[in-house]
C-alpha cells in the first residue's frame, strides 16, 4: 500500500511539473487520480464556464437589460455556478497539504472570503426580491476573484505577479520618458511662445503647456507624423 503511494505520488508530481503547475500535494490522499479530474479538460472548462456564467450573470439580475426573466432563474443559475466553483475548491483543498497550502498561498482566503460575501449577498437579495423588496446586489464586483482564487487559475496568478515584478522597472522608464517631454514641453513654451507658431489650419501651438505636453508625447509615438 505504502509502495502504491509512493508511486502515484511520483506519477503526479512528474504530470504536474510537464505542465507546469505548482501543487502542495498531500502524502495520504489518492493524489493521482485527484489530480487527473481536476486538471482534466472536462472539469477545466467546466469550472471556467461557471466563472464567465457569474460574470454575466448581472445581464438578467435586477436591475438589467433582460428585465423579463424571472428573479428564480439566476438564483438557480448562481447556485449551480457557486456549488461547481466550491466543488473545485474542495478538491484542490483535499488534494493538496492543508498546512503547507495555507501557509503559503493567500488564494484560499480570498476564494473563502469571497464566497462567503457571495453567499450572504445572495440570500438576503433573493429572499428580499421573492418578496417584492427592491434590492441591488453589492457583492458583483466580487465576482472577479473567482477565476483568480481558484487552482485552476493558477497561470493567471502567475502571469499578474509577472507583471507586478515588472512594474518598478518599468516605472523607472516611463517616469524617465515623462521627465524627459515634461522637461522639453517647459522648454519649448518659454522659447517658442511669442513666435506665434502656427498650424496648417492656423491654430496656434507652443502656446499652452498641456496641450504641448500631448504634442510632443503623440509625436514620440511618431503618430500622426508630421501634423504634429
Amino acid at each position: 500500500m505504502k509502495y502504491t503511494q509512493d508511486v502515484e505520488y511520483a506519477a503526479a508530481e512528474i504530470l504536474a511539473i510537464n505542465a507546469g503547475h505548482y501543487v502542495r500535494f498531500a502524502f495520504d490522499k489518492p493524489v493521482l487520480s485527484l489530480y487527473t479530474l481536476i486538471y482534466s479538460t472536462y472539469w477545466y472548462w467546466i469550472v471556467w464556464l461557471a466563472d464567465f456564467t457569474l460574470l454575466l450573470l448581472p445581464c438578467i439580475e435586477r436591475p438589467a437589460y433582460f428585465t423579463d426573466v424571472p428573479p428564480w432563474v439566476a438564483l438557480i443559475i448562481e447556485t449551480i455556478a457557486l456549488s461547481i466553483l466550491f466543488a473545485s475548491f474542495i478538491l484542490s483543498m483535499h488534494l493538496q497539504d492543508k498546512r503547507k497550502l495555507l501557509s503559503e498561498a493567500v488564494f484560499p482566503y480570498i476564494f473563502l472570503a469571497v464566497f462567503l460575501l457571495t453567499s450572504t449577498d445572495m440570500i438576503i437579495y433573493y429572499a428580499l426580491t421573492l418578496k417584492g423588496y427592491y434590492y441591488v446586489r453589492w457583492s458583483r464586483p466580487l465576482r472577479v476573484f473567482f477565476p483568480f482564487a481558484l487552482q485552476a487559475g493558477q497561470n493567471v496568478r502567475r502571469v499578474i505577479r509577472n507583471i507586478l515584478r515588472t512594474l518598478p522597472n518599468i516605472g523607472n522608464v516611463m517616469f524617465l520618458f515623462l521627465f524627459s517631454v515634461l522637461t522639453f514641453t517647459l522648454l519649448g513654451v518659454g522659447i517658442l511662445k511669442n513666435k506665434k507658431l502656427t498650424y496648417p489650419n492656423g491654430s496656434e501651438y507652443f502656446t499652452n503647456y498641456l496641450d504641448t505636453a500631448w504634442d510632443l508625447y503623440v509625436l514620440t509615438t511618431t503618430a500622426n507624423n508630421p501634423d504634429v
